[in-house]
């Protein structure tokens, strides 16, 4: 999940938090599906240009983790984590991004905590064991497993709707995502 925008030359990028430290920009969004925002046009712009500065900024990339509350970037495009945060999931990072440049996209307290969340967690945690991933990034991983999850369809279809959206409307929305793009792998 990401942020496909275009430059000042009208060409498409993909801004996504791909794993930890690993912020990539790609030029080529073949093969992607995408929802247009329907956050108000005026803002579009400040998105753009927030996605610019992130990419500037964080050349060394992006934490991944679990927790995400106050998270977000400054003005000049530098992630500042919220307390006792300590990274940002591809789905959070879209959150951050959109929280940074005016528009609160969810209505957060609304997400629920679920036990499938967890065993999604826990595999991500598993799987940064086996690549390498430093003992205290595990530890901090670890710690977050009974997070609240904010699932990437779930944030794509929240993005269809005008912000803040409700935890229903994203889930209906998700829901009708899945069953599209099932269609398009038939």
């Amino acid at each position: 999940m990401g942020i496909i925008f275009l430059d000042d030359d009208g060409h498409p990028h993909l801004l996504h938090l791909a794993s930890h430290y690993s912020l990539q920009c790609d030029d080529q969004i073949d093969g992607h599906a995408w929802v247009f925002p329907a956050i108000a046009p005026e803002l579009l712009p400040s998105v753009v240009a927030m996605c610019a500065r992130v990419v500037k900024r964080n050349t060394a990339g992006i934490p991944y983790d679990f927790r995400y509350d106050t998270t977000r970037f400054t003005t000049d495009g530098q992630l500042t984590l919220g307390t006792a945060e300590r990274g940002l999931t591809c789905a959070t990072f879209v959150l951050a991004m959109l929280r940074s440049a005016g528009v609160e996209l969810l209505a957060r307290t609304e997400w629920p905590k679920r036990a499938d969340d967890q065993v999604r967690f826990t595999r991500i945690h598993r799987s940064r064991t086996r690549l390498g991933a430093d003992d205290a990034h595990l530890d901090a991983i670890e710690a977050e497993i009974d997070s609240v999850r904010f699932r990437p369809m779930e944030v794509a279809g929240a993005s269809s709707e005008p912000p803040p959206c409700s935890f229903a409307k994203a889930s209906a929305a998700a829901t009708q995502m899945d069953a599209f793009l099932s269609t398009l792998a038939t």
